[in-house]
């Protein structure tokens, strides 16, 4: 699961410093749900099963969709991101193992 934020400002000064300092950010993507602009926080990405997840997110009865070019953008990111954080360097702030190892757990009941 990616969280999505509002406060796109607030997350592009985040990237902007990322971009000075390394030269790239692949834990925050700018990309447009639900006809808004928001922030992708991959930073901040975590594991899930289908039971946790409540509804769809609808307008008019209709479910959004990411666009396909923002979620190929969002899945390279992702996976990126994850193969950094199994080579011990952490750019994901919640424990990504424990959950899996939690949500492995349950899917075992």
């Amino acid at each position: 699961m990616i969280p999505i934020s509002s406060q796109v400002e607030k997350y592009k000064k985040i990237i902007e410093k990322k971009m000075e300092r390394y030269g790239k950010c692949n834990t925050i993507i700018i990309g447009k749900f639900a006809g808004k602009e928001n922030a992708f926080l991959i930073q901040n990405a975590f594991p899930i099963i289908a039971k946790y997840l409540d509804h769809v997110h609808k307008i008019e009865n209709k479910p959004i969709m990411v666009h396909s070019k923002l979620e190929r953008t969002l899945i390279v990111n992702l996976r990126e991101v994850l193969a950094m954080y199994g080579q011990g360097i952490r750019l994901i702030f919640p424990d990504i193992i424990a959950i899996q190892k939690k949500m492995e757990d349950e899917l075992k009941k």
